[in-house]
C-alpha cells in the first residue's frame, strides 16, 4: 500500500562519489541508486530544459512511486563501470539488462520487460557498395565491425564474436559517439547496435541521413530485465518490484507510456 506522505525523488546526480549501500529490505528504508544514459531517446535523454526524461526513466519512476521508494538516478556512470559498481553494491539497480549466467552470480533479475534486437548499421552510401543478405554474412572475415565494449548482444552472438577468425575484425568503442566516428571515418564497415534503440540515437544526433541499419541483419537476442545487486537489494524487494510492474501492465500504465513515446507494441 502506498502511504499518503510518499515522496519519490528522481535525482540527477553528477560527479558525486558512490558508496556501498546497506542491504535494502522491503518496505524501503532508503533510496535506491541507479544510472541512466542521457543520449538514448526516446528511452533516456535530456529534454529542452536539460531534465532527464524518457520512456524507461518515467517507467522506473512510476514503479518506485507506487512502491513508495525514493529513487536516485545518476548520469555520470558509463555502462561498463556500472556493472562493476552493481557487483559491489555501490549501484542498486540497472535498467534494460540482458540476463546471463555470469551476471546471475552477482545480480537478481526482474521479470522480462522488453524484447531485444540487434542489427548492423552502415553508411547510407557504403564503401564498395556492400550489400548484406544476413547478419552471418558480415562475419565472413571480410569486414571490420565496431561494437561497444562490455555490451551483451545475446548468448549465441556473443559466443560467435569470440571466434578467433572474427575477433580479429572487431573494433571496440567506449560509447555510441565513438562508434559513429569509426564508421564515418571508415575504420569499420559496420557497427553492431541495438534496434530500434540505435535508430532513435542516430536521429537524436542528426546522423540518420548518413547512417542506416541493415534490415537483413536484424536478429532477436532475447529479453531485457531490470538487474538488482545482490550486495545491496534483497530477493524480497525484487519480488515486490515485479508484482507492481505486473499491475502496471494490467492497468494500462505501461501501454500509455509506450504510446506517449511513440514506441510500437
Amino acid at each position: 500500500m502506498v502511504r499518503p506522505r510518499a515522496v519519490v525523488a528522481a535525482v540527477l546526480l553528477l560527479a558525486l562519489p558512490l558508496k556501498a549501500a546497506e542491504l535494502l529490505q522491503w518496505p524501503c528504508q532508503r533510496a535506491l541508486v541507479t544510472r541512466a544514459a542521457t543520449n538514448m531517446p526516446p528511452y533516456a535523454y535530456l529534454d529542452g530544459r536539460r531534465q532527464l526524461t524518457g520512456y524507461r526513466v518515467e517507467l522506473l519512476q512510476q514503479v518506485f512511486k507506487r512502491l513508495n521508494c525514493p529513487l536516485q538516478i545518476r548520469t555520470d556512470v558509463p555502462w561498463k563501470r556500472s556493472l562493476l559498481l552493481l557487483q559491489s553494491g555501490e549501484l542498486d539497480l540497472m535498467v534494460n539488462s540482458s540476463k546471463t549466467p555470469e551476471r546471475e552470480r552477482f545480480a537478481y533479475f526482474s521479470a522480462s520487460v522488453e524484447d531485444e534486437y540487434v542489427a548492423l548499421y552502415q553508411l547510407k552510401k557504403p564503401r564498395g557498395g556492400i550489400k548484406l543478405t544476413s547478419l552471418a554474412q558480415a562475419f565472413s572475415g571480410h569486414y571490420n565491425i565496431g561494437l561497444i565494449r562490455g555490451n551483451h548482444y545475446g548468448t549465441e552472438l556473443n559466443q560467435r564474436l569470440q571466434d578467433e577468425a572474427i575477433a580479429g575484425h572487431l573494433v571496440e568503442a567506449i560509447d555510441k559517439p565513438a562508434l559513429y566516428q569509426m564508421l564515418l571515418r571508415q575504420r569499420v564497415d559496420f557497427y553492431l547496435d541495438y534496434y530500434p534503440n540505435g535508430l532513435f540515437a542516430l536521429r537524436d544526433e542528426r546522423l540518420d541521413h548518413r547512417i542506416e541499419h541493415v534490415p537483413a541483419s536484424l536478429q532477436h537476442i532475447g529479453t531485457s530485465h531490470y538487474m538488482f545487486s545482490k550486495q545491496s537489494v534483497t530477493a524480497a524487494f525484487v519480488r515486490a518490484f515485479d508484482a507492481e510492474f505486473a499491475r502496471m501492465q494490467v492497468d494500462g500504465t505501461v501501454a500509455a507510456l509506450r504510446e506517449r513515446y511513440n514506441l510500437q507494441p
